[in-house]
């Protein structure tokens, strides 16, 4: 059932845009903003992990921890895994990035 053509919700995101409610960070991935206390900007509400995880799981990918993970939730290792870092079980090509930073997938 379509609701309305591309155009328009295209039309929409861009005024949502505009307005700063919302960000986008990947084709097609888009979330809420918020203004940030330190410098003024408009960043993402939540962390670009969290942002990437839900995106991938609604396009039907698997998220599981890579093998640093593993070693630090088994305490084998103190070091803290890169957070920008997802494991996957299929190859994947969507870019989620958010100024500098920017998630890279690790296939398992």
């Amino acid at each position: 059932m379509d609701l309305s053509d591309r155009d328009q919700v295209l039309r929409a995101l861009r005024a949502l845009m505009k307005e700063n409610e919302i960000i986008r960070v990947g084709k097609g991935v888009y979330t809420k903003a918020k203004k940030s206390f330190i410098t003024g900007d408009y960043i993402p509400k939540d962390n670009l992990r969290a942002i990437a995880v839900t995106a991938l799981k609604k396009l039907g990918v698997k998220v599981m921890p890579i093998n640093e993970e593993k070693n630090y939730n088994e305490r084998l290792t103190e070091q803290v895994p890169n957070e920008f870092i997802i494991g996957v079980n299929k190859r994947v090509s969507r870019n989620i990035s958010f100024r500098q930073a920017r998630i890279e997938y690790e296939t398992l």
